[in-house]
């Protein structure tokens, strides 16, 4: 099991540990597996605290468990809340909040994403079949900076589309964690003016306009939109990337394909 949750700091929070991972496994994701009669050993929990990009490092890390025959199924939970009173506090105090004279603002939400992967020869019946992860990959931002810097952030983003080669032919939807903050339209618009991704017209998803800001859970609730329309028959290409970036700069990139689909 793989837990991802926001990165644990003052300034939000009002405390902070040096070792923010074994306090939330010990005190979270063991006490949520006792509460489910289930026993893990250590080799088998993960937590990732990573705000919007966890998800995708959580992927990473389950799709090479996966590979490597270590695991057979992978169960990523993603939690956040920008709802609690320090967060609303932290987000007014650094003009991030969303109302009146500040119309690019944040628009708080939270939301818990359960995702499950799993080893072809195990698939369940339950499960969305035909979808396979194809990539999914993240890269560190810049934890000193004051502020995001959009240029650097689509730099990233390139890099990790570059990582990808099946990326070249592929036709896209789109699943961006646009949260109304003018930074992250900015580090969009750069990377469509230097990638083909700018030519033609783009489908787009924006989970955010009906759930607000959703924090670290944003990238898995980005994929469960996309495995959503793969689902139901709405989707609108085969492919789906999930977009992620946060605070202090970091990107994480989610490919998924539906092989049910012809190209």
């Amino acid at each position: 099991m793989i837990l991802v949750m926001p990165r644990i700091h003052l300034a939000r929070h009002g405390w902070e540990v040096d070792d923010p991972g074994s306090l939330l496994d010990e005190h979270l994701l063991l006490a949520l597996l006792s509460r489910l009669g289930i026993v893990l050993p250590d080799t088998h929990r993960v937590v990732i605290a990573g705000d919007h990009s966890g998800t995708a490092q959580a992927l990473g890390v389950a799709s090479a468990r996966l590979a490597a025959g270590d695991w057979r199924r992978a169960v990523i939970l993603a939690i956040d809340s920008l709802l609690d009173p320090s967060s609303i506090t932290w987000l007014a105090e650094n003009a991030r909040l969303k109302g009146e004279g500040n119309p690019n603002g944040i628009q708080p939400g939270e939301s818990a994403v359960v995702l499950v992967v799993e080893s072809s020869d195990v698939a369940t019946c339950g499960s969305v079949r035909g979808v396979t992860v194809v990539s999914s990959a993240h890269l560190p931002g810049d934890d000193g900076a004051p502020r995001p810097d959009p240029i650097r952030i689509a730099t990233r983003w390139s890099t990790l589309m570059q990582q990808d080669e099946t990326l070249r032919e592929a036709q896209c939807e789109h699943v961006l964690d646009q949260t109304g903050e003018e930074w992250r339209a900015l580090s969009w618009g750069h990377l469509l003016s230097r990638s083909s991704l700018g030519r033609g017209s783009q489908r787009v998803r924006l989970p955010a306009e009906s759930f607000g800001a959703t924090g670290a859970a944003s990238g898995a609730l980005g994929c469960a939109l996309a495995l959503r329309a793969f689902q139901r028959g709405y989707a609108k290409a085969r492919d789906a990337l999930v977009w992620s970036v946060d605070d202090v700069g970091s990107v994480g990139l989610i490919h998924l394909r539906n092989q049910t689909v012809t190209a």
